[in-house]
């Protein structure tokens, strides 16, 4: 059981229509959660929708750090442009405290950065399927081959 204090927040989402297909991606609150070995840390509540299907998944920091870890990979082997993204999360790490900050007021203006992150992501992305993985797994370290 993880005791934990949320906040939603009031997002706009970027949405995109493709092949008839309406998909939004937007990060859409922060909690602080304590877990049973006694860390606490901030998760941000990404939510990802494709078509009727709308997805949600609870995500710390370092799990959007590693997205942006393998989209730079892909973007430097000239198998994607990810220009637009790798900048809105360079602009989120230039913003940084120190290790794990806990004020409220740094984890929104955190969250609003990561928000602008997804967003270019998901307009610079050719398919839904690195939202989806992103969603779906947690501690994702590679994208499926398509």
């Amino acid at each position: 059981n993880n005791p934990s204090v949320s906040l939603k927040l009031s997002s706009d989402d970027v949405s995109s229509t493709r092949y008839g297909i309406n998909i939004s991606s937007c990060v859409s609150g922060l909690r602080i959660s304590q877990y049973s070995n006694g860390e606490i840390r901030a998760e941000y509540n990404y939510i990802f929708c494709y078509g009727s299907r709308s997805y949600s998944s609870w995500k710390p920091y370092g799990e959007f750090k590693q997205l942006a870890d393998i989209l730079k990979k892909l973007h430097h082997k000239k198998k994607a442009n990810f220009t637009e993204s790798l900048k809105q999360f360079k602009f989120l790490e230039e913003k940084k405290r120190w290790f794990r900050s806990l004020d409220i007021l740094y984890l929104i203006e955190k969250s609003i950065y990561l928000g602008r992150f997804m967003e270019a992501l998901l307009l610079e992305s050719t398919s839904p399927g690195i939202m989806l993985a992103f969603v779906q797994n947690p501690r994702l370290t590679s994208l499926p081959s398509w």
